[in-house]
């Protein structure tokens, strides 16, 4: 059955799929007639934006196709190239044979022409960015052109006839359109077709509809609102939030969408032309624009629960906000019907200029009264705000700044007949602070969600998570390009952000792309993984049946650290399909650099790999270096950190321990010599002190018996005679403790048999010490003063 289906697939691949294949000369061709009606085109001075757009998808289409053949490249090529790598080289000193030299000259035409398609996609790929770069400078000069456009002044008198009177004109063709409506629903109401059954049922559904957007979403709100304050459950407080924060939004949508569709479910004639039917296709969206500002306006400052409000408000502050938001969706509804009306209706520039300025005026208030909101009326802290509080806080400042600037230069500049800059000053604006907003929900909404499926009772710590680092990136890559076209990018330009980041950007030999970062970070990522859980393995279930020491299973673990650290990064490179060539290139050109500026850390790094291979000191060592004393914590590749008695960390550089001398109390084994000296008076018993000393040494716990304790004689010191107690402790690092209980225990010793331990003593004489005293001065009697003698001199 295997075989069959190889059979079948072949026969299909070498027969069939070539029919349907288009010759690489027709695509050549038409990439070719492509690029000619191109040039043509754009050889007129003045396009259509809407031409410019469509122009530029055809070329960027072409490019795309070119340039995919340019990346493949040609198989019948690179096999060419391989036969010919198989030749060799040919020697310019030395004769090559007439066989092979005319093998060679038929290769390498034969490479030629299975090289001129690409050198032909090549040469397409390069005309169409030619040709594409000319359509964007036409489309930004066409925008720049039209925000630049002067209208009459508003507050020009001519204005104001030519306004009034074409306003004039446009509400009588409504009148007039409405009249011919009710005539025809009047027709059609006589015809039978509508009885007064449909009108009670039109006129429950538009009860329906208000009670949904009204009291039906107040009293939801409200019972969801107190299983928010009230419930116990994590889990049962968040859905009912989440629950209550869409209500705002699905309830009001559900009473629009019964209203809007109350018409054509009872089969009612809705008008489609005419300015009635201009401004019946823009409601849909002016009410979902309205919903959505009540909805965002509910969600950013919630009036009635503070525990869901995402900006730091009181209530009645927060009341205010939602007001404004309202308001200002009210406003941007205006102006998208205001939009679908003229497409409808021609109003002159005039017109639209005294239209546009109360507008203008009324969303200028309304920004200023949000910017003093985020300026003025947040709440303060109870405690000092940490850092992402601090940024939250400076980025509600500079959108509070941008509003107010709008805000004034947005009436001056239709004042100044500039209405589409104006415009573009203002929705883009009201936009973006409704993105920000909506991106501002879901970033709470994902954490919400995180926080109440995971472990409610897991002790937090105090370290900050990386989880809102993410969920921020991920957010903004998303809202990058809604922003983008906001201010006014075409989507073209999207895609051609999008066309860079996937076809990569050379940079020398090598070509970066996103697929190529993804796949490095991808594939490093799960190399450190699979090297993490190696430790993890070697740690805790393979080194602990060995016999090897502490230091010899951490210097284990390291090497396969640092091993599995190298091999992941050349298995991703190699994925990518990075050229590694080039890289060892760079790392040549690199090599320069580190031999002079980064010599001491490339020292430091190898001692560090000499110190894990040959082991001259290992963790849990006692060492002295560079007049530290202490226990060896941990070697890294770079430093060793080293713990002194005092608990102090010092980190000393690899290379000092390789260059330098270093003592190691507990290299070959933990043993090590106490020597002790004691002083005894002259006259003491020597033998007594001795057989004492002994004693004391044999009964010290932590001494060794074999060999034992020794007493030396070791000098006539000036006030004493000197002695020392030398022992062998089984644990150098327990020589302080066992010092202190000996020298304890020998003065309780001593004391009680009357050996004397002298301190130094002088003795002072003084010669002629008569003489002295004859020359001292007499002292005299103080003066008396008039005082009265006291008893004693009376007695």
């Amino acid at each position: 059955m295997n075989t069959l289906r190889w059979v079948i697939g072949l026969w299909v691949s070498f027969f069939w799929l070539p029919l349907f294949a288009q010759p690489l000369a027709d695509i050549d061709t038409e990439h070719e007639l492509t690029v000619m009606r191109a040039q043509q085109l754009l050889a007129e001075p003045s396009l259509e934006l809407h031409v410019l757009v469509s122009l530029r998808q055809q070329l960027a289409t072409v490019r795309d196709q070119a340039a995919s053949r340019v990346q493949k490249g040609s198989l019948e090529a690179k096999t060419l190239e391989a036969k010919l790598a198989s030749l060799g080289v040919p020697d310019s000193t030395a004769s090559e044979s007439q066989e092979r030299s005319q093998r060679r000259n038929e290769l390498l035409a034969s490479l030629a022409q299975a090289q001129e398609p690409i050198v032909n996609a090549k040469a397409t790929v390069q005309s169409t960015e030619l040709l594409i770069r000319e359509v964007d400078a036409r489309v930004r000069s066409y925008q720049a052109q039209h925000l630049l456009t002067r209208f009459p002044s508003p507050l020009s008198p001519n204005s104001w006839p030519i306004a009034w009177q074409q306003l004039k004109e446009y509400i009588q063709q409504l009148t007039q359109e409405a009249h011919q409506d009710l005539a025809q629903q009047r027709a059609y109401r006589q015809q039978g077709a509508f009885s007064r059954g449909d009108w009670l049922l039109l006129a429950g559904l538009f009860v329906v509809g208000g009670w949904l957007m009204t009291r039906g979403q107040r009293r939801l709100v409200h019972r969801l609102e107190s299983v928010v304050i009230n419930s116990e459950r994590q889990q049962e407080r968040w859905l009912a939030a989440v629950l209550s924060n869409f209500a705002h939004l699905l309830l009001p949508l559900l009473g629009l969408g019964v209203w809007l569709l109350s018409l054509p479910l009872l089969g009612l004639p809705v008008p489609k032309l005419g300015a009635i039917g201009a401004i019946g296709q823009a409601l849909p969206l002016v009410a979902f624009i309205m919903v959505m500002a009540h909805w965002l306006g509910h969600t950013l400052f919630a009036p009635t629960l503070s525990r869901k409000r995402m900006l730091p408000f009181n209530d009645a502050v927060a009341k205010q906000g939602v007001r404004l938001c309202q308001g200002l969706g009210g406003i941007l509804a205006i102006f998208m019907l205001l939009k679908s009306m003229m497409q409808e209706h021609e109003f002159s520039a005039a017109t639209i200029s005294v239209v546009s300025l109360p507008l203008f005026i009324v969303i200028s208030l309304l920004l200023w009264r949000l910017a003093t909101l985020f300026l003025y009326k947040r709440t303060p802290l109870a405690h000092k705000p940490n850092e992402q509080e601090q940024e939250s806080a400076h980025l509600l400042t500079g959108m509070a700044y941008l509003m107010r600037v709008s805000a004034l230069v947005a009436p001056l500049l239709v004042v100044l007949g500039l209405v589409n800059l104006a415009r573009y000053a203002v929705v883009p604006l009201l936009l973006t602070l409704a993105q920000l907003g909506f991106a501002l929900f879901l970033y709470h909404l994902i954490l919400a969600a995180i926080h109440a499926i995971g472990k409610p009772k897991r002790v937090e710590s105090n370290t900050p998570s990386l989880l809102p680092v993410l969920v921020v990136l991920v957010l903004g890559c998303l809202l990058l390009p809604l922003l983008a076209i906001t201010w006014g990018a075409q989507v073209t330009d999207i895609t051609e952000v999008w066309y860079v980041l996937t076809n990569g950007i050379e940079i020398g030999e090598i070509r970066l792309s996103l697929d190529m970062v993804i796949v490095l970070v991808v594939v490093f990522g799960l190399g450190m993984l699979v090297t993490h859980w190696l430790q993890r393995l070697l740690r805790f279930t393979v080194l602990p049946r060995t016999r090897l020491d502490a230091g010899a299973k951490t210097a284990v673990v390291t090497g396969v650290g640092y091993g599995g650290l190298m091999l992941a990064a050349l298995i991703a490179v190699s994925s990518a399909g990075l050229n590694l060539a080039s890289l060892a290139v760079v790392a040549g050109a690199l090599s320069v650099g580190i031999g002079f500026g980064l010599q001491t850390i490339v020292s430091n790094f190898v001692s560090g790999i000499i110190l894990l291979i040959e082991r001259p000191i290992k963790e849990g060592d006692w060492i002295e270096v560079s007049g530290y004393s202490g226990i060896v914590q941990k070697i890294s590749v770079r430093s060793t950190r080293i713990q002194t008695f005092d608990r102090h960390d010092v980190i000393v550089p690899n290379s000092e321990l390789i260059a330098g001398t270093v003592k190691n109390m507990t290299l070959s084994s933990k043993r090590g010599r106490l020597a002790l000296p004691v002083g005894v008076a002259y006259g003491s018993d020597l033998e007594q002190v001795r057989s004492l000393l002994l004693a004391i040494g044999h009964e010290q716990q932590g001494v060794q018996k074999k060999p034992g304790p020794q007493v030396l004689m070791i000098d006539f010191g000036d006030n004493s005679l000197n002695l020392e107690l030398r022992c062998i402790l089984n644990n150098v690092g327990d020589i302080a403790a066992i010092k202190s209980e000996l020298l304890f225990t020998i003065y309780q010793r001593f004391s009680e048999v009357g050996i004397e331990i002298p301190f130094p003593q002088q003795d002072i004489h003084i010669q002629d010490l008569d003489r002295l005293i004859e020359r001292l001065p007499t002292p005299t009697a103080p003066p008396n003063n008039g005082a009265q003698p006291d008893g004693n001199n009376m007695a």
